[in-house]
C-alpha cells in the first residue's frame, strides 16, 4: 500500500491519499470490534491484515487512473495460500494438521520458487557428502 502512496506523490495527487486512509481506519475499527472479542490477540493481527489488504485494493483501483502497474497474477494465489499456511502453522493444531500444512507449504513453494533456486536445492540435496 505504501508503494502506491508514492504513485500519488509522483502524479501530484496527494489529496487522494486521505480518503484511502479514512476508509482504512473505518475497516480497522470495524474489524477490531468484530474479531478482538472472539479471538483476542489473533483478532488484532487479523484486523491489521484485513485493513492493509483493503487499503491495498483501494489504492490499486484508485491509482489505475494515472499509473499502470502490471502484476504477476499467477504468483498471487500461491503466495496468498502460503501466507495462510504460515498463519495456520502458528496455531495450536493437532500434529496431523501441522504435517498437512507443512506439506502444503513445501508443494506450493515448489510451484512458485524460481527454477534456478529449485535446481540449486536439488543439487545440494542429491549431492554426495564429502569425506573429511
Amino acid at each position: 500500500a505504501a508503494f502506491f502512496e508514492i504513485a500519488y506523490q509522483c502524479a501530484k495527487q496527494t489529496a487522494r491519499i486521505l480518503p484511502s486512509l479514512i476508509m482504512a481506519i473505518g475497516v480497522s475499527i470495524a474489524c477490531n470490534f468484530l474479531f478482538i472479542e472472539y479471538i483476542k490477540v489473533n483478532g488484532v493481527i487479523l484486523s491489521s491484515i484485513l485493513t492493509y489488504v483493503s487499503l491495498l485494493i483501494y489504492r490499486i483501483i484508485d491509482t489505475r487512473k494515472f499509473v499502470q502497474i502490471k502484476f504477476a497474477w499467477r504468483n498471487i494465489l500461491p503466495l496468498t495460500i502460503l501466507s495462510v499456511c504460515f498463519m495456520l502453522y502458528y496455531q495450536p493444531l493437532p500434529f496431523v494438521v501441522d504435517l498437512i500444512v507443512c506439506g502444503s507449504v513445501i508443494v506450493l513453494f515448489g510451484f512458485i520458487a524460481p527454477k534456478s533456486f529449485k535446481e540449486s536445492i536439488l543439487k545440494k540435496v542429491l549431492s554426495k557428502p564429502r569425506n573429511s
